[in-house]
């Protein structure tokens, strides 16, 4: 009789060998040549930061398939529209971070890669971060017609990862010398754990003022919370609460807002009531009043010193133990084929150090626990950037993987393994500053 193993390995050859043929259920990831325009010529400052940003929407098609909650959830319709916002930072040695967020579930390392080989400008590193919405596109592929169809268009992909790609280079044409300010402030209340009673109930927000004319150029908030105001009878595409805050933010302080999760894996919600006959009205409410706790906490800032950014990524190996991620991957419907074989994901890890104030970026939904450890670890002035350049669902801590606590989590992470490597590798990048 021939072993369980052997036949996972004979059905996943099986499948691969179709999907090298071209077999027609199989996503079939569109390739793109380097974008047009030339590379911006950047002069650089031995004594400034130097920031610019720019901003495109990047609503999908009204039919498309809604990631998060359910498959088989399409919308019907446009509440608010979806977009991509991109801050790039140039230090003063000369090397480039652009920062991108989007308002999707999330954004898979395949198509990551494709950005970074698009993007042709030396001495850059480029980061998406996804807002996590529900009510955006499917851009992982396991929210379609399941059995039959993935919920991916590639199409559209395609042209996000264009459009992300011309936003880089927009954004640095318009580099102005900046100073860089942190500040924090207590958001108790805001959010809930649904399922332990660990919650970093902090918001943190990052300025970029022009040294010349003090206006703020851009900000970023950070904020450990699922995008969730909005619900799984919602057919309408909306950015939920993140569009919100950053219309208010923009308005008040006439600057681009970019919204970048913290910590939310397990399971961290909005904390707040709402009928559900108003999701909309809840929506903006949240939104703007965490937008007023962000101007408040503006109040007290800390000035970040001028100097070299420091930069580490790692590149780390889970086994992918998930059996229903594993299968999508051999229909096709997510874009992992090296895992088909292997059943391993590869994704990254990094930490990027602003004199004392630290950023590290990971690539899930990250429990509290796990985010409060990594604070821990990091010290004073240390972000957690989750759903970086990544969406590998919930790392979770692996003594608690298992228990019935986790029970839906643990669906949708890719195995009790992702916890401890992640943190492994936070822990040498955090030492080796």
């Amino acid at each position: 009789m021939i072993s369980k193993s052997k036949l996972q390995v004979l059905v996943a050859s099986f499948v691969f060998a179709l999907s090298s043929c071209g077999y027609s259920r199989f996503v079939q990831i569109p390739t793109s040549n380097k974008i047009s325009p030339a590379s911006p010529t950047i002069t650089i400052d031995q004594f400034h930061y130097q920031v610019g940003v720019a901003k495109a929407i990047i609503t999908p098609p009204h039919n498309t398939w809604l990631a998060g909650f359910n498959p088989i959830r399409s919308a019907t319709g446009v509440h608010d529209n979806l977009e991509i916002r991109v801050l790039s930072l140039v230090d003063p040695s000369g090397k480039i971070f652009s920062f991108i967020t989007a308002d999707f579930i999330g954004f898979m390392y395949t198509d990551y890669l494709r950005l970074k080989q698009l993007v042709n400008i030396s001495n850059i590193n480029v980061f998406v971060f996804s807002s996590h919405t529900h009510s955006g596109p499917d851009m992982i592929g396991i929210w379609g017609a399941l059995p039959f169809t993935s919920g991916r268009d590639e199409n559209y992909i395609n042209s996000v990862v264009n459009q992300m790609g011309l936003l880089v280079y927009e954004s640095l044409s318009t580099l102005r010398q900046a100073e860089i300010y942190q500040s924090d402030i207590s958001a108790d209340g805001f959010s809930k754990n649904r399922r332990e009673h660990f919650l970093d109930t902090t918001l943190s927000v990052l300025t970029f003022v022009n040294i010349e004319t003090n206006h703020i150029i851009g900000t970023i908030v950070n904020f450990g919370c699922h995008p969730e105001v909005i619900k799984r009878k919602n057919r309408l595409i909306s950015s939920d609460f993140v569009g919100s805050l950053r219309d208010e933010l923009d308005r008040e302080l006439d600057t681009t807002t970019l919204f970048i999760n913290g910590a939310l894996g397990g399971m961290v919600q909005p904390n707040m009531k709402w009928k559900d006959d108003e999701p909309f009205e809840t929506r903006d409410k949240f939104g703007k009043n965490l937008a007023n706790l962000a101007i408040k906490a503006l109040t007290k800032t800390n000035n970040i010193p001028v100097g070299p950014i420091n930069h580490s990524t790692k590149t780390i190996k889970i086994p992918l133990t998930n059996n229903k991620f594993w299968l999508a991957a051999i229909l096709g419907f997510i874009p992992h084929r090296e895992a088909v074989l292997s059943r391993i994901i590869t994704t990254e890890v990094s930490v990027i150090k602003l004199g004392d104030f630290a950023i590290v970026a990971v690539p899930g939904e990250i429990v509290h626990e796990l985010g409060l450890e990594i604070k821990r670890i990091g010290g004073v002035g240390t972000q957690t950037w989750s759903l970086a350049n990544d969406e590998i669902g919930y790392i979770l801590v692996k003594e608690k993987f298992f228990a019935h606590t986790f029970k839906y989590e643990s669906t949708m992470s890719i195995g009790p393994d992702a916890g401890p490597i992640v943190m492994n590798a936070v822990e040498k990048l955090l030492k080796n500053r």
